[in-house]
């Protein structure tokens, strides 16, 4: 018979499992498992394992049938929340007795039933916690449903923040959508303004040929030799010096139009990347001005599609233990994943990249802070930082993997970057 104990029992250390399984008056796996239920209350350690369990969906599929709230990802997340505001209660549950060993448990009137959110759903019992003491007493009632209220509450609040943020990435990649087409159309444009360019070059080559020509022969031609006199050739320089004129502007109407085009290029191009962030042909501006605009706009490959957020920080722990994890969010193709990592992580990661890409170490990562490091502003420009550092690391990377750019997913990028694995 499978018991919430063997599940529990995948994630505790070999310590933690003599301890349940050697208690003095329980002796079924379903008595440990409620025991240790009411020891994490106890101990204020429900939050932690929350995130334990949810760290492996591997071992949660093995005891939850696929309709269970911890295989829900959009609920399951709010259970670590919902598990820390029991923090704010005191605790003192006796969990080594035997009436625990029973298929079912009568709960008082003032139990907390807890256990129906962690027990596998294949259990033949689902028991409930209660919330006496060891010496018999029980805990308000009333305190325990306002806990549970703003419990729920938070939870709410998690979802609906959730909501917000897909709202607001979903709007920014529209956006993003739309700069990129217009990109496309304004390089076309420059595309045509080049040709243009260039056509007009050789029909200025032509006709300077022809000036060539015809300053020569008025300069070797004298007075004498023009039937007219002195106003034919008077005539004849002012029609060889309108031609140039003309062609001096025409020069000049190209160039101004050129130019302009480049420049609004470039405009459009900061705002794709301060959403999207850079692209691996963030070089091509720069060609932009060579000669050979079509050929470069021919033999450039289309960038992998891969993009990265880092739109929030996640501050857990209290005190001295509180820790700042960086939300990435990747887009690979179809794909979209969200991990969550460390300043140290980082920091770590960017050695080891290093090593195998030397390239890296050129660019800019955000230097480590001993004092002052979890000041609100200081996170929100180290977020930043590491935002513009991923980027431009993962666009430099991927450029030379072809493998990458025909096939953008999530498997070909945790491959070559295990760093952007959810485990």
């Amino acid at each position: 018979e499978i018991t919430f104990w063997n599940f529990i029992k995948n994630h505790l250390s070999k310590d933690e499992i003599e301890r349940f399984e050697n208690l003095t008056n329980i002796r079924s796996d379903i008595g440990r498992g409620r025991a240790w239920l009411r020891c994490s209350l106890n101990e204020h350690s429900l939050e932690r394992y929350f995130y334990i369990f949810l760290s492996d969906p591997d071992i949660l599929r093995q005891y939850y049938e696929e309709e269970a709230l911890l295989l829900d990802d959009e609920i399951s997340s709010t259970l670590p929340s919902m598990a820390a505001g029991l923090a704010s209660i005191y605790f003192s549950i006796n969990f080594d007795v035997a009436s625990l060993d029973g298929s079912a448990i009568k709960p008082s009137s003032s139990s907390l039933h807890m256990e129906e959110i962690v027990s596998p759903t294949r259990e033949s019992a689902t028991p409930s916690v209660g919330t006496h003491t060891s010496s018999g007493t029980h805990a308000s009632e009333s305190e325990l449903r306002q806990t549970l209220i703003v419990t729920l509450q938070a939870k709410d609040e998690i979802l609906e923040k959730n909501r917000s943020m897909r709202k607001l990435l979903e709007a920014e990649m529209l956006q993003t959508s739309s700069l990129r087409k217009e990109n496309g159309k304004l390089l076309e444009e420059v595309a045509r303004g080049k040709m243009a360019q260039v056509e007009a070059g050789r029909e200025n080559e032509v006709l300077r040929s022809q000036l060539k020509k015809y300053v020569s022969a008025v300069q070797t031609m004298s007075v004498e030799d023009v039937s007219g006199g002195e106003e034919v050739y008077e005539r004849k320089l002012v029609e060889m010096a309108g031609m140039h004129a003309e062609l001096v502007e025409f020069n000049e109407h190209i160039h101004t139009r050129l130019k302009s085009a480049i420049n609004l290029l470039r405009y459009m191009r900061s705002e794709l990347v301060d959403l999207r962030g850079p692209m691996p042909t963030d070089d091509l501006v720069g060609r932009i001005e060579a000669d050979d605009i079509i050929g470069i706009l021919e033999s450039s490959s289309s960038p992998a599609r891969i993009s990265v957020w880092m739109p929030s920080v996640l501050l857990k722990g209290r005190g001295p233990d509180a820790s700042h994890f960086y939300q990435v969010f990747i887009r690979a193709g179809d794909d979209e994943w969200n991990v969550y990592r460390r300043y140290s992580e980082f920091h770590e990661f960017h050695l080891q990249i290093a090593k195998k890409f030397p390239v890296v170490e050129t660019f800019n990562f955000p230097p480590k802070k001993l004092v002052g490091n979890k000041s609100r502003q200081f996170v929100e420009e180290r977020r930043r930082s590491l935002q513009s550092y991923i980027r431009l690391m993962i666009n430099n990377i991927i450029r030379n993997h072809e493998k990458i750019i025909s096939n953008p997913t999530k498997t070909t990028l945790v491959t070559l970057l295990p760093f952007f694995s959810e485990t």
